[in-house]
């Protein structure tokens, strides 16, 4: 009921400034994300514009979302330099990615920052620009957090490719 309230899209629309529309996804518009003991959620953009996330529940401990500042300028600017950085200085793995310019070492540092995560935390949160990730979660207690997924213009869905990635099935 919450993501369907037309009260949260007109407060949504003016802390942003600008109109929202629900995403029209029938997999992927809101959702409840579990972490069981040991998940996580690699590091990665959205594809929806812009992400509400309610927390419910933490995990004994971990689970914690960490994010960069925006990094993209469009949806096709894959931030390479800046994924390199975050990626190196995060994981236990070395990268380079094309025209990053840095090959493995090297590059500047992007910061990355926690959010709180209490339950009855609301989060708006730019995924699609800025990098993020839940670390591992660790204990019997589950995370859960809803995600409401919205977009700047009408008809925006998950691509397929996304939505059997994360929910094992498409709608189209």
């Amino acid at each position: 009921r919450l993501y369907e309230a037309p009260e949260l899209l007109a407060f949504l629309s003016a802390l942003l400034q600008r109109p929202l529309f629900r995403l029209d996804d029938p997999i992927g518009a809101c959702t409840i994300n579990v972490f069981r003991e040991g998940w996580h959620h690699a590091w990665h953009f959205d594809e929806a514009e812009f992400t509400v996330t309610l927390s419910l529940q933490a995990a004994d401990e971990g689970g914690h979302f960490v994010f960069t500042p925006p990094l993209r300028t469009s949806a096709d600017d894959p931030a390479n330099a800046a994924v390199a950085s975050v990626l190196r200085a995060q994981t236990e793995h070395a990268f380079s990615l094309p025209g990053d310019g840095t090959g493995e070492s090297g590059g500047a540092a992007v910061p990355v920052r926690t959010a709180p995560f209490a339950p009855g935390t609301l989060q708006v949160f730019a995924g699609r620009d800025s990098f993020h990730a839940v670390t591992p979660t660790r204990g019997p207690r589950e995370r859960l957090v809803a995600v409401l997924c919205f977009a700047s213009r009408p008809r925006v869905r998950n691509s397929p490719a996304v939505q059997q990635m994360f929910w094992g099935r498409t709608s189209s």
